[in-house]
């Protein structure tokens, strides 16, 4: 299948002047090597996105663990403090 995209006149003298081959081959592969790239940044993107919100997920469970700790160390107190004054 063949599309037609327009380039300035300007840009499409200097690929003649630069290019030894078929400019299509050389404009398709610059495009194809150009969304890859943008997909891979975007890629990239996400990923962090993704290590960031595991990373505060770690963080708020180690914070809710640390609270039940102490509240569990309370509790076991107040039930010995409890059988003791029995």
């Amino acid at each position: 299948m063949t599309k037609t995209i327009h380039l300035s006149e300007a840009t499409y003298n200097k690929l003649r002047q630069s290019i030894t081959g078929r400019i299509d081959h050389f404009v398709n592969k610059a495009i194809t090597e150009k969304l890859s790239k943008e997909r891979e940044i975007s890629e990239k993107k996400y990923l962090k996105k993704q290590l960031i919100a595991g990373y505060q997920r770690r963080s708020e469970n180690a914070k809710l663990q640390k609270d039940l700790d102490i509240l569990s160390e309370m509790s076991l107190r107040d039930i010995y403090s409890k059988r003791k004054s029995k």
